[in-house]
């Protein structure tokens, strides 16, 4: 089985014990964390992983981030993005090729739709976002409503389904919009 996990770790030095021993019991080829409030010049490692991240400074001290640590003996690559929001991307082959994004969008910061849309596409497909969107709806128990941008994000790059006439209890997959 192929696990990828995603944390928003609130601080990766921290809790860096906690993520060892979650690593250690689900043994995944990847992991995406948020908010790991690194600097660049923080020396963090965890033996049998590569680490990508992205910086965020505020009056000089760490702050938000995004990371993404990938398995030693997983073949992988860098995907070079041009965006202001603090995301990495990794191109993944395991069973076959998939771009894994970690993004963080800081509190009070406006979701902005024309920024993800760009994020997105420079993302190869199939990709798969992982992040803190600082998303809120009333069916996840939030006050507030903000997820319309990426609704409308999924609703475009999300494949729709449809009944699949040689296995009508199997979606079929149209191609992304």
């Amino acid at each position: 089985m192929t696990n990828i996990i995603r944390w928003n770790c609130r601080g990766l030095k921290i809790n860096l014990l906690e993520l060892t021993f979650l690593v250690q019991s689900v043994l995944p080829i990847a992991f995406c964390l948020q908010k790991t409030h690194l600097k660049e010049s923080d020396n963090v490692s965890l033996k049998g992983y590569n680490m990508y991240s992205t910086f965020s400074k505020v009056d000089e001290r760490a702050a938000g981030g995004s990371s993404i640590f990938v398995k030693d003996n997983v073949i992988h690559s860098t995907v070079q993005l041009n965006t202001d929001r603090q995301a990495v991307a990794i191109l993944l082959s395991f069973d076959k090729t998939n771009t894994l994004c970690s993004i963080y969008i800081p509190p009070n910061s406006i979701i902005d739709k024309a920024q993800l849309e760009n994020l997105t596409d420079q993302l190869p497909s199939p990709f798969i976002h992982m992040g803190d969107f600082k998303a809120h709806n009333p069916l996840w128990g939030s006050k507030s409503h903000n997820a319309k941008v990426l609704t409308s994000i999924a609703d475009r790059t999300i494949p729709k389904t449809s009944a699949n006439p040689k296995h009508p209890s199997k979606p079929w997959f149209d191609e992304p919009l």
